[in-house]
C-alpha cells in the first residue's frame, strides 16, 4: 500500500491548531485560565525538550478530565471554521497530487484528534489522527489513548490506520517539520522536511533527508513521485 503521512501543524497550517483551539475565546468557557497558561508554557518548552513534550500531553489530558466529549467536538468545529482560511496554499494541491499518484493520505498531528479529523475531512485526506484521550460515558477520563507527537507515536498511528505490514516503505511519502517526524521521514522512500528549525535541519542533513519550503514543496513532490504520476497518466490515456 502506498501511504503518505502528512504532518499538519507548521507544515500544512502556519500555526498549531490545537493551541489555537484551546486558547480560543470559546474555550475559556470550558478550560481554566491557569491551566491554559500552563499548557502554553509547556508547549513552548516542548519545542526543544522531549521531557516537556511528555509533560504537555499529561497536562492536556488532566485539563480535559471530566469534560464532555461533545463540548470539545463543538469547540473543534467552531475553531476550525475560523482557522481554515489560514491553511497554506500548497496544502490542498499537495493532497490532490498525492491522490493522483495513487497514495492513501493520512494527516497525523499532535493537535487534538477532534480537530485533526475535521481538517482531514474538509481537505479530502483519507484519514486524520491526532492526540486522543480515553473516554468513558461520554466524558474524558484524564488519560491519553493516542499521542502522535511523542516518540514512536506517528508509526503507532500508522499501524492503527492500516494493517500491520501493509505499508510499502520503499514508496511511502512523508512530510513533516519537527523531531517526531524524523523517524518516519528517515524510513519513507520519499520524504521532505518542511521549513525546519536549524537544529532539526542539522539532523535531516545527517540522515540525508531533503528539505522543502512552501514555495518548493509541490515541485519537489512532483519530482519525487514522477514515476507514479507518469504511470497514472498512462492509465488515464489507456482508458480514454
Amino acid at each position: 500500500m502506498k501511504i503518505a503521512l502528512l504532518d499538519m501543524d507548521g507544515t500544512l497550517t502556519p500555526s498549531a491548531l490545537g493551541m489555537a483551539m484551546l486558547g480560543s475565546r470559546p474555550a475559556a468557557r470550558l478550560i481554566d485560565p491557569v491551566a491554559m497558561k500552563d499548557l502554553g508554557r509547556l508547549y513552548r518548552d516542548s519545542q526543544g525538550s522531549v521531557t516537556s513534550m511528555y509533560a504537555l500531553h499529561e497536562k492536556y489530558a488532566q485539563t480535559l478530565a471530566g469534560l464532555p466529549e461533545s463540548a470539545i467536538q463543538e469547540l473543534a468545529e467552531e475553531v476550525w471554521q475560523s482557522e481554515r482560511i489560514s491553511i497554506y496554499p500548497h496544502t490542498k494541491p499537495l493532497i490532490d497530487l498525492l491522490h493522483l499518484a495513487g497514495y492513501r493520505t493520512v494527516l497525523v498531528s499532535g493537535s487534538p484528534d477532534e480537530i485533526v479529523r475535521l481538517v482531514a475531512r474538509d481537505l479530502g485526506a483519507h484519514a486524520g489522527c491526532g492526540t486522543r484521550l480515553v473516554r468513558s460515558g461520554g466524558q474524558y477520563t484524564g488519560r491519553l489513548e493516542q499521542a502522535p507527537a511523542l516518540p514512536g507515536g506517528k508509526r503507532a498511528v500508522l499501524e492503527e490506520v492500516v494493517q500491520p505490514g501493509a505499508v510499502d516503505w520503499n514508496v511511502a511519502y512523508a512530510l513533516g517539520n519537527s523531531w517526531p517526524d524524523i523517524e518516519v521521514l528517515n524510513r519513507a522512500g520519499f520524504s521532505l522536511l518542511f521549513e525546519p528549525d536549524p537544529h532539526i535541519r542539522e539532523a535531516a542533513e545527517w540522515f540525508g533527508i531533503r528539505q522543502a519550503t512552501r514555495r518548493t514543496v509541490l515541485e519537489q513532490t512532483r519530482e519525487l513521485l514522477s514515476a507514479s504520476l507518469a504511470a497514472a497518466a498512462g492509465d488515464v490515456g489507456r482508458r480514454n
